[in-house]
């Protein structure tokens, strides 16, 4: 298992991301409602933010179980099914490793601080592999 901080993805700062929980089922991130963010329809977090949002959770969920020795290699495949648009103050950002080996499966699903709207659902499937 690695460190997981945010350091690794510089963008994380000015996006507003933190983490909020890390645990053998799930991680959570938190992204704070800023002026770098917002862009999108109704005055909403941009679409590509949020999938850029669910992509970050997706690395950091594999690389809290990824094998000693092991990286993520590359993202393969992204998609996104958005569901209404992320208007609250912080977007939450829950991920799901549903596979891991050589390909690593994480469905993130990115929700209003209460848990109880769901904005957008991911799906993000990384290859994995040996530290050259």
């Amino acid at each position: 298992m690695r460190d997981n901080n945010l350091s690794q993805y510089p963008f994380a700062d000015l996006l507003g991301i933190s983490i909020e929980s890390i645990d053998d089922k799930k991680i959570v991130l938190r992204m704070k409602r800023n002026n770098v963010n917002v862009g999108g329809v109704r005055n909403s977090i941009n679409g590509g933010i949020l999938a850029t949002y669910a992509e970050l959770a997706a690395h950091v969920a594999i690389n809290s179980r990824i094998l000693a020795g092991s990286e993520i290699k590359q993202t393969q495949d992204l998609s996104a099914a958005y569901l209404e648009s992320a208007i609250s103050d912080f977007i939450m950002a829950e991920a799901y490793i549903q596979r891991m080996g050589k390909t690593a499966t994480v469905t993130v699903e990115l929700k209003d601080e209460a848990f109880e709207k769901t904005f957008c659902i991911c799906r993000v499937t990384c290859s994995v592999g040996k530290i050259n």
